[in-house]
């Protein structure tokens, strides 16, 4: 993606990347402070690389690593835990706005209890949008490695769920 200014450039990859990005960092971080800290080291990293070799192929995949191995440095700084994660606002009332709740803090809930690797890949997977060979990139990892930890990590993520479900 070539744009004729730097400065087009690199919006447009904060305009298409940066909520996402944010969200991943705040998924390893657990603070929306430092997620954003991440996510601007990451872009301005991006910026960097893209002013060293502008012909460099620079891909979603490498962006994610960055921002990943950005926000765990930061996680293993602080080391403080908000309880829950953000969620969108919404433009929900009564009803509709409690059901929307409830079910979000359930998943959470189910997510929180899953380990770093599952909890991640099935973010880049689902929320993200990430195909399986960009996340192997951002993982560093092979494709059907990739495949399996997806597999293994659905698999226990609805064990989990069918367990609070009867528990509650």
């Amino acid at each position: 993606m070539q744009y004729p200014r730097d400065q087009e450039w690199i919006e447009q990859w904060v305009e298409t990347w940066g909520d996402n990005m944010t969200r991943l960092a705040f998924l390893i971080t657990r603070n929306r402070d430092t997620a954003s800290d991440a996510v601007q080291e990451a872009f301005i990293r991006l910026y960097q690389r893209h002013q060293e070799d502008p012909a460099a192929n620079i891909s979603v995949g490498w962006l994610y690593a960055v921002t990943r191995n950005l926000a765990r440095d930061a996680r293993r700084k602080q080391r403080r835990r908000p309880q829950t994660f953000p969620l969108d606002t919404e433009e929900l009332t009564g009803a509709a706005f409690e059901a929307s709740l409830v079910a979000r803090m359930d998943v959470t809930r189910t997510l929180q209890r899953l380990s770093a690797t599952d909890r991640e890949c099935l973010w880049l997977y689902y929320y993200a949008g990430l195909s399986t060979p960009q996340i192997a990139e951002a993982l560093n990892v092979s494709a059907d490695g990739i495949r399996a930890r997806l597999h293994r990590a659905r698999r226990r993520f609805f064990t989990m769920w069918e367990d609070e479900s009867h528990d509650g």
